[in-house]
């Protein structure tokens, strides 16, 4: 990536909107969800970031609302929670789509098979959220875990089809959310296609491939890690990202040329 033109487009920009994942991009992937909670450097980047009038600064993860309130609430951040399920203006109250199934309907069903999932790879576990079941099996043995995985994705297809599901197959988790929920789309409804002339957006993820495809072709579109993307640019690790993030917070607020 050409950072100084990156920065270059940046400080020429009057308005600029960032689209940041969570876990895995701004955050180092945890051994559970619970130990990923944001660090003061990641505090103090996208207080920086939110602090200049140019810029909208928004989180896009697939962490529950209530989470996302209790580690970035005090931000002045939008907050989209559930890959897109719910989102929350700075210091507003969340919105939520309707799903376009009851999680009541199917939830029961996926749990037992990802029980079974949990008996055959050992340290891994369910998380349940309010729309959505999540196996993680990052800390579980590969060996055993990359067979209970193959075995789960067949036992889910037919029933994901029928209730209208969405499997999500990403970094050491499989996920089952309503099938209209998306990063891309729902962030658009959300944010009511937010138009900027400097737009960034980096995740590290499968579901961060429909954010990337939704986005116009001068966006900055930048995928953490090694996993095939159709995101224009690469880095290899959320420190990296950091680093750029924090130096937009250093930039000149009001300079729109290079000095």
């Amino acid at each position: 990536m050409d950072t100084r033109s990156l920065f270059r487009a940046y400080r020429g920009a009057e308005r600029r909107v960032f689209l940041l994942d969570y876990d895995g991009t701004l955050r180092e992937l945890c051994p559970t969800p619970a130990e990923a909670a944001p660090t003061a450097e990641i505090m103090e980047l996208l207080r920086a970031l939110a602090a200049d009038p140019k810029n909208t600064v928004v989180v896009v993860s697939g962490r529950d609302a209530a989470t996302l309130t209790v580690w970035l609430g005090d931000l002045p951040l939008h907050l989209i929670a559930e890959h897109g399920l719910a989102y929350r203006a700075p210091g507003g109250a969340w919105q939520s789509l309707s799903p376009a199934s009851d999680a009541s309907s199917w939830k029961s069903r996926v749990r037992e098979y990802m029980n079974h999932s949990v008996t055959a790879a050992p340290g891994s576990f369910i998380e349940e959220k309010s729309a959505s079941l999540a196996w993680h099996y990052r800390v579980a043995d590969q060996a055993d875990a990359e067979k209970a995985q193959a075995e789960l994705l067949v036992a889910l297809k037919s029933l994901t089809r029928q209730a209208g599901l969405r499997v999500l197959n990403g970094n050491k988790v499989i996920e089952i959310q309503p099938g209209n929920i998306s990063k891309g789309k729902n962030t658009y409804q959300w944010l009511g296609s937010p138009k900027a002339d400097f737009m960034l957006a980096a995740g590290d993820d499968v579901t961060d491939e429909d954010l990337f495809a939704s986005l116009p072709s001068h966006a900055w579109t930048i995928k953490i890690g090694k996993q095939l993307s159709t995101a224009r640019y690469r880095l290899e690790s959320p420190a990296t990202l950091r680093a750029i993030l924090s130096a937009f917070g250093r930039q000149p607020k009001n300079q729109a040329h290079d000095s």
